[in-house]
């Protein structure tokens, strides 16, 4: 779920950047994402996805934390503890039998 979601959160910036990019003007893109649903901007105006990314697997969240593309709000990317991964198999097969 979240590494499709940060997929699709790439795609689209992509797209936004091909449409937007260096060639046209900034105020176009500007105009364009403050428009957005999808992007809301920050104080020392850059603009970040509206999204909330959980995940009980931690190393999924940081690897979207350390990732080239810096548009995600650390505030809305929430991680479990380790150990959590395959909770159902480990209660299905060992903690559950008797």
């Amino acid at each position: 779920g979240v590494q499709l979601g940060h997929r699709v959160w790439q795609q689209y910036y992509a797209e936004l950047e091909a449409t937007f990019g260096p060639h046209t003007k900034q105020t176009n893109a500007k105009t364009l994402l403050h428009s957005s649903k999808f992007f809301r901007e920050t104080k020392d105006g850059r603009y970040l996805a509206n999204t909330l990314m959980v995940d009980l697997e931690p190393d999924v969240i940081d690897n979207i934390e350390n990732s080239k593309l810096k548009i995600f709000d650390a505030n809305y990317l929430v991680k479990g503890e380790d150990g959590k991964a395959n909770t159902f198999a480990r209660g299905n097969y060992t903690a559950g039998k008797v």
